[in-house]
């Protein structure tokens, strides 16, 4: 694969080799499978067919609801954009914080949500959490009700923390002693799960599965300091809004409060989404094409957005002149940077739902439909 310094083919697959909607098995590296592939944006294996519905009302699904947030953070920061632009806006200062600041505000803390909660679901995809590294409360081995359950001999290795015993079991096929189970309970348990999760259990011993959770990991606590450092720059925004200037703090507060948290967010962003697309396509490489692949539009479209962004907290002395009694100064990189950056990104955002309401579509459709027999009632039914 071009550029696939990891050494894992994860791209999503372009051909659709196992139907419409199919979702391929995430985490099998790319020595064993070529076609998994991972969409760190909606935190789902990569699926292969054509889109096919639109929208949907996902209430339980916690990737569409940082989904939703982030297009209607999109649609604000747009809103946003236009008004950073206009001069009849910079000069009212009536109309400068409806128009600009406490929507750029409110766009913020849309996406730090959106970013926590896939940083929420990133976590829970860790594959020590997953099952090889158990918390479980062990009141057995201090004579509790459970004690005479107990199997003789001493407690595994054990790091005791609030009445818990943090039981550490190395994954399958790394190196070191596989721990066994202290009382039968956990021994069922065990058992009970490989027969439950045996594809989850080679999914999280598998190298390449670990490489991409890092990226994943990794890139979702960049986007959400990114985020969190935004807040910031809004926030002395707003203050300034209401107080009529910035604080004075003995120091160039426009500079380390407003200006610096715009650079850093934009850097993170870049970073992050840098992070995500690595994971989702197995490759440090931004020159791959892949049109037909709905994961791989989410992850271009989400790193260029941020890009652009990148672009417009960077560049603010005007570079081009136009209309300057409509237009402020530095229009270009606000029209650059803001505007274009925020449609990118809400084109990705609705991808997302669209990949979510996909995934659910088929779901649907591949969910078995209870036949009525010639008397109405329901097939095999007692």
């Amino acid at each position: 694969m071009q550029g696939d310094v990891f050494g894992w083919g994860l791209g999503d697959p372009v051909q659709n080799a196992g139907g419409p909607g199919q979702n391929v098995a995430a985490g099998i590296s790319g020595r064993n499978s070529p076609s998994a592939g991972w969409d760190p944006w909606t935190k789902r294996a990569a699926s292969v067919g054509r889109i096919r519905r639109f929208w949907c009302w996902a209430w339980h699904d916690r990737a569409w609801w940082a989904s939703v947030q982030f297009i209607i953070g999109s649609y604000i920061y747009v809103y946003g954009a236009v008004g950073e632009g206009l001069r009849a806006v910079e000069e009212n200062d009536r109309l400068k914080p409806w128009m600009l600041t406490w929507p750029y505000m409110a766009a913020a803390v849309l996406f730090t949500g959106g970013s926590a909660i896939l940083l929420k679901l990133s976590l829970e995809q860790h594959p020590d959490i997953i099952d090889h590294q158990a918390e479980r409360d062990m009141d057995e081995h201090d004579g509790g009700d459970h004690s005479d359950s107990s199997q003789e001999g001493d407690p595994p290795p054990v790091t005791k923390f609030l009445g818990k015993w943090t039981v550490a079991r190395d994954a399958g096929g790394e190196a070191g002693l596989q721990k066994m189970a202290h009382t039968e309970s956990d021994r069922q348990e065990l058992v009970a799960r490989a027969y439950l999760d045996t594809p989850l259990l080679f999914r999280v011993a598998d190298p390449g599965y670990r490489r991409r959770w890092w990226l994943d990991f990794s890139g979702s606590l960049v986007l959400l300091l990114g985020s969190a450092v935004y807040n910031i720059s809004c926030g002395m925004e707003c203050v300034k809004a209401v107080r009529g200037d910035l604080p004075d703090w003995g120091m160039d507060v426009n500079l380390w409060f407003v200006t610096m948290p715009n650079v850093i967010a934009g850097s993170c962003f870049v970073g992050g989404s840098w992070l995500y697309y690595a994971a989702c396509t197995g490759t440090a490489s931004l020159l791959i094409w892949r049109p037909y692949s709905t994961t791989w539009w989410i992850a271009a479209l989400n790193f260029w957005g941020s890009a652009a962004y990148w672009v417009g907290a960077f560049c603010q002395k005007p570079v081009l002149q136009f209309a300057p009694h409509i237009l402020v100064a530095n229009w270009a990189e606000i029209f650059v940077g803001y505007f274009l950056g925020s449609l990118v990104m809400l084109v990705a955002s609705h991808l997302m739902v669209m990949r979510i309401a996909s995934d659910l579509a088929a779901e649907d459709a591949t969910m078995p439909v209870p036949q009525l027999d010639v008397e109405g009632g329901a097939a095999g039914r007692d």
